[in-house]
This record gives structure tokens, sequence and C-alpha cells, in this order.
């Protein structure tokens, strides 16, 4: 509930101030003197667009605060705890705008500076305007379906819808996603498979070339032993004159010496010949150079070489590449899996999101059935007999969408249910039925709303609802059919209301009057609450025209008294 406007600088106003309460609340005045200007000022504090023409002539800025109260509103202040709003055990909402001079606006919720957008979010639900050339009462497509559901009883409907459409929606986008990965996968498997095979055709080892390497130098080194060896076994048995040669000849020559001296020197010669013997069964065998083969090595390494320098800085990492080409391989393999499980999915959550929203779209239409028999009643009653009002249920062809039977067309699953929902209406029978924000005077579009929150009952959208001048062109009977319905739908919210009819005015918990005047010549406007007694004087000059006439006096008192009035 709205429970407080200020204005600063605002065209005529200085500065006023309106305190409000439940019920009606009315503001009256001279033709010109300002009671729009309230409104407009109510439209700022709540979102709607800046004028620098708006700050009085000679102030640098404009100002203007409301005040809600939340204190039954969780979800209100849940949002405003989730956006860092700091809050007080009053749990109010209060809200600031400024405007300078130069156009520049500033926006404020409890002090902390907000996006202008903040405004509009916070209060779309909180204050509905239907003036002239302002409606922010039930013309956007999501405060239709809001009414719809609240006269079906179908907000369980909706929240079904929503989470299939969700999970719907979901899905879809996965497997989008999963079809561009195996687009992706298709172009970049044959390049996989290439790499597979070439890392698995040589099959690197861990430490591979170091050891190679290592192998090389030994071989190297083993060559040289080798060939020593070879030259020491030459020298010592096999090459003519080897040592072995000539103690044979040595031993040849003392065949046939059997004088003592030269048996100490032959068997001296014969061991000298054993020992030559056991000296060559010492040196290294030359069979071991067969055990490496030094050009399978080389080509060994440079095959290793190319895929280091190709996959990663050694084996190892060569190795690594070859286990994530080959988890690529089976991740892409897998994705069609993966897509014809999800298919089945999308089928499934396709069919439930079609059906939530064919259940929750029965609920609307019969509930719009009803409440445009019902609202057209009260239209009639309220001096509007020929004006016909309908909800129009429009369904977008589309993908990605829903369908009830598999060649049917495919829906498209909006926020809201499946329909695209509009209020057409015509005053008379005999023009076009048109879009309501369109075709509906101020007044008309006053007159419908009102009628439809009467059809609605208990099922009314909540908040403050203002009206600007929602008696115009009316009079009568069906001024006091207008008075009734307000007064009916205050039962339930709050209601302001700029009004020139008596009949409506008395029928308000609190009036306020706007009085202009011209100050060190200048136009200044001024809002007082009226008492009971300045009521009726008020009263009197919207009667008569002459607040000081007694016969409008006495009529002011018969018209308080008959509504129940008293004091304000």
């Amino acid at each position: 509930m709205l429970l407080r406007l200020a204005l600063e600088q605002f065209l005529i106003f200085e500065s006023a101030v309106l305190e409000m309460g439940p019920g009606i609340q009315v503001l009256t005045g001279e033709a010109g003197a300002g009671k729009s200007i309230l409104v407009d000022a109510l439209g700022l504090v709540t979102g709607e667009r800046a004028s620098a023409d708006w700050v009085r002539a000679g102030a640098d800025k404009l100002v203007v605060v409301a005040a809600f109260d939340l204190s039954d509103d969780p979800a209100g202040l849940a949002a405003l705890s989730e956006a860092g709003i700091p809050q007080d055990d009053d749990r109010l909402l209060l809200l600031r705008r400024e405007v300078g001079a130069d156009g520049r606006s500033r926006a404020f919720a409890n002090g902390r500076q907000i996006l202008v957008g903040q405004l509009r979010e916070w209060t779309a639900a909180r204050v509905r305007i239907v003036g002239q050339g302002e409606q922010r009462a039930l013309l956007l497509p999501h405060q239709q379906e809001d009414l719809l559901d609240r006269a079906a009883g179908s907000s369980g409907l909706l929240a079904r819808y929503r989470t299939a459409r969700r999970s719907f929606l979901d899905a879809h986008a996965e497997r989008d996603r999963l079809v561009r990965e195996r687009l992706a996968f298709a172009g970049e498997e044959a390049w996989l498979r290439f790499q597979a095979q070439e890392i698995d055709a040589i099959d690197p080892q861990p430490g591979e070339r170091e050891q190679l390497a290592r192998m090389e130098s030994e071989l190297q080194a083993r060559a040289e032993t080798v060939a020593r060896a070879r030259a020491f076994r030459a020298h010592l048995l096999d090459d003519e004159g080897s040592i072995a040669d000539r103690l044979e000849s040595l031993l040849h020559e003392l065949r046939r010496s059997d004088a003592p001296p030269w048996n100490e020197v032959r068997d001296r010669l014969l061991e000298l010949r054993e020992s030559a013997r056991e000296l060559e069964r010492l040196l290294p065998s030359e069979e071991e150079e067969l055990e490496f083969d030094p050009a399978a090595a080389q080509e060994r390494l440079r095959a290793l070489d190319r895929l280091v320098r190709k996959y990663g800085g050694d084996e190892e990492a060569v190795r690594q590449h070859r286990l994530r080409v080959q988890e690529r391989l089976e991740e892409g393999e897998a994705l069609a899996g993966r897509i014809e499980a999800l298919d089945r999915a999308l089928e499934n959550h396709a069919s439930e999101a079609f059906q939530a929203g064919e259940e929750l779209s029965r609920a609307r239409r019969e509930a719009a059935r009803r409440l445009s028999e019902g609202a057209e009643s009260v239209l009639a009653a309220l001096g509007m007999p020929g004006a016909e009002l309908r909800f129009e249920f429009r369904r977008e062809e589309g993908e990605p969408g829903v369908r009830g039977e598999p060649n049917s067309p495919s829906i498209r699953p909006l926020e809201g249910g499946l329909d695209h929902i509009a209020l057409r209406f015509r005053s008379h029978r005999s023009l076009e039925l048109g879009d309501l924000a369109r075709t509906a005077s101020g007044g008309e579009l006053s007159r419908v709303l009102l009628a439809l929150h009467s059809a609605a009952g208990e099922a009314a959208m909540p908040g403050s609802w203002v009206f600007d001048e929602i008696d115009a062109g009316l009079g009568g009977e069906t001024a006091v059919r207008v008075a009734e319905r307000l007064a009916h739908l205050a039962q339930r919210t709050q209601v302001l209301l700029v009004t020139h009819l008596p009949v409506i005015a008395a029928r308000a918990q609190r009036h306020f009057r706007i009085v202009k005047e011209e100050h060190r010549g200048r136009p200044r406007a001024r809002v007082e609450l009226l008492s009971e007694e300045d009521r009726l004087r008020e009263l009197a000059r919207m009667l008569s025209g002459d607040d000081r006439s007694e016969v409008a006096r006495r009529h002011a008192r018969e018209l308080r008294g008959s509504l129940g009035g008293g004091a304000a």
C-alpha cells in the first residue's frame, strides 16, 4: 500500500505531501489546479520517463518521494534484500526520484542509488495507473495472464507448465550444443585418427631416447674395446711374428736339446706360451658388438624426435597426448548416442510442456469467458451498454516448439504459456474489435478495467489503483454505478483517483483538495487534506459551483450521510 507521496519543485508545486491509507483517496479541485500533476509525479517515482520540463522554473531539480508498506509482502522484502537494499523494522520501501534542470535523473531505494528500471520492476505490481496518456494497468500481456490465472486459480498449472517448459528448453539447448560438438568432431576425426595411428606405430616408451643415446655411447666405447682386443689378439696370437709365433719358433729350436740349462729355458717358454693363451682368454669377445644395431637405433631416434617435436616435450608427453586423442575419439563417438538419448528426452519434455500448456490455456480461456461476460454486464451498468470485451488467444508456430501430435504444427512455448493473450475491445457492436490500449479512450479504459476487476471479485489484482478522471463524460445513474464499483474495489485494494463527480468523491476515506493560487506573480499549487466540514464545502462547490450555497451544502450532507460518510 502507498503510504505517502511527497514532491518538491514539480511544475506548479513547490512542495506537497499526501498521507494516504486504505480505501479510496480522492483528489478534487478546479480545472487546471494540478490534480493530474500528482498522478504524473507518482508515475515518475515508479519509473516513468523523466523530463527536465517538469522542474519548476528557477529550481535546480525536482524531487518525488513515495513510501510503500511492505509488511504484508514477503516476496517484495526478499527481492529488496537480494538487491542489497537496506531495510528497517518498519518494512517500508522508500523510493526517491530526482530530476535536474539539465534533465539528468537519479533514483534511490531506502537511501541507496538504484537504476530507474528497478523502480519499474519493484512497483509494477504495486501501482497501477490509468490516466490521460498514461496507462500502466492490465495492458501488458503478463498482467492479463496474471488476471486470468487469478480468476482461474491456475497458478499451480502455470508453475507446472514453466517447469516443463524449462526442462524442454534446457534439453533443446543441450541437444543443439551436442550437435555442434558432433559437427566439430566430424571435422577433426580424421586428423585425430591419423595422430593415434602415427603414435601407435612408433609406440614411444618413457626415457627411450635417453636409453638409445646411452646405448650408442656404450656401443662406441665397446667398439673401441673390441678393436683394441683384436689388435692385442693379433699381436699376441694371430699375426705372423706374433708373440705366440715367436715362442713356438723358440720352442722348435729347443726340441732336440736336452742339456740341463735349456730344459729350464724350454719350461719357461712353455709357461710363457700358456700365459699368452690365458691372456688371450682375458681379452673382450668380439661377438658383443653384434648385440646393438647402430643404424636401427639412429632410425628409431629420428622417429622419436619427430614425435616429440610434433606432440610434446618428451616421450611421456607424447603418450599423454595419445591418451587425450583417445579420450576425444571416445567422446566424439559417444555423441551420437547422447544425441539419440536427448531426442527421446526432448519428446517427453515437449509432450509434458504441451499438455501442461493446454491445461493452462483451457483454464484461462474459461476464466476469460467468465470475466468478459461479467465485465460486459458491469460495463452496461456503467453507461456502456454496447461495449464488448474479449480476450484473444493466439499461438505462434516455430522452433523450438512443442506439439500435441507428431504431425501437428510446432507451437513456441512462451514464458507465460502457449498463447499470446491480448485484450480486444469495442465500445459498440457496430465497431471493430481492436486492441484495448488503442481503441478505448482514457475514460473508457478506466471503466473497462474497473469492470474487469469487479467481475474478477476476490481474484482482482492487488496494488494501489490510480484513476485519473475515470468519470470523464459520466453523470447521473452511471456515475453512481461507477462510485459503487470503486467502493467495491476499494474493499480489497487502495484506490487513488482524480474526479469531478461529487457522488464519487463522497465515498472517499480521504479527500484531498488541490488549490491553485498566484504567489509573487507565479502560479503555485498546494494540497489540503480536508476535514469533514471542509469536505462538505468542497462537495457543495462540486455540486453547484458555490461552496457557500446552503442548498448545495445540504445536498452534500445528504450525500455523505446516505453513503455512511464520516470524518476524513
